[in-house]
């Protein structure tokens, strides 16, 4: 019971940081965006702010797939049992 309950703290940590990660990489997608607007409301050349917005997206999908794997194995995992 003890493994078990260490286990889904551990998991419940490594939650929390890959939660945090996408939220950064939410945030860094969203600015590039803005700049991407700023672009062509100034006329500007946009090429290179939407690349790197491209990978600034295919950065984050690892991200969200660690979120996804965690909760799954948190799903998984057997009931902690209380002590009487």
């Amino acid at each position: 019971m003890l493994a078990s309950i260490m286990e889904r703290d551990r998991l419940l940590e490594h939650l929390s940081s890959a939660k945090r990660h996408v939220e950064e990489g939410d945030l860094q997608i969203a600015a590039q965006k803005c700049v991407i607007v700023d672009l062509k409301a100034g006329d500007s050349d946009t090429t290179e702010a939407e690349t790197l917005l491209g990978l600034f997206e295919l950065d984050q999908q690892p991200n969200l797939a660690d979120v996804e794997h965690i909760l799954d194995v948190l799903d998984n995992l057997p009931p902690v049992k209380e002590a009487a």
